[in-house]
């Protein structure tokens, strides 16, 4: 649904206009970096779809920071994270799920039904103004749109996950 058609755009490195419309992020780290800015600029909501926690750190304490500080900024914030696996987070994550239990129901981890296991395509609207797309799990590299279609097709996508998801169950930190 979100792959569109190109070209030459997705060989090219990282565009340095943050206020670009189409930028590729060719690694995690500047994934990773993209994501945190925009989440440092957020007002509204964070939708996050994604296979675990692995790719975008969601324990990691650039993330959890980030989050943490966008939540606090208004009592009308909200954060939903969609995977496929959560139970990544159970057992070794410190930081998220203490963020979760403060900010609960503002902040829901969600994991999406087996029949749907195989969609491989991660996303990340943030305000539906910008879009974090991953073509694929496998692929280490990310595309950062602000493209208003991008945008809308990308929540379209991510309702229709949303529904296909249900609350995955709590994280626990174990052997701290």
């Amino acid at each position: 649904m979100l792959a569109r058609e190109r070209g030459s755009r997705d060989t090219v490195a990282m565009d340095q206009d943050d206020t670009s419309a189409y930028q590729r992020l060719d690694d995690r780290a500047s994934a990773r970096a993209a994501l945190g800015a925009e989440i440092g600029q957020a007002r509204q909501e964070l939708r996050l779809f994604e296979r675990d926690a692995g790719f975008w750190d969601l324990d990691g304490a650039e993330f959890c920071a980030a989050i943490d500080a966008f939540l606090r900024r208004s009592q009308f914030t909200r954060a939903t994270l969609i995977l496929h696996d959560a139970s990544a987070l159970e057992g070794r994550a410190a930081r998220l799920p203490a963020i979760i239990e403060r900010f609960a129901p503002r902040l829901q981890i969600r994991e999406t039904e087996p029949e749907v296991r195989n969609y491989a395509l991660g996303v990340v609207i943030v305000d539906q103004s910008a879009v974090l797309r991953r073509p694929h799990f496998d692929r280490g590299f990310a595309v950062l749109d602000r493209d208003p279609a991008a945008v809308a097709a990308a929540a379209k996508l991510f309702d229709e996950l949303l529904e296909r998801s249900t609350p995955a169950p709590p994280a626990r930190a174990t052997g701290l």
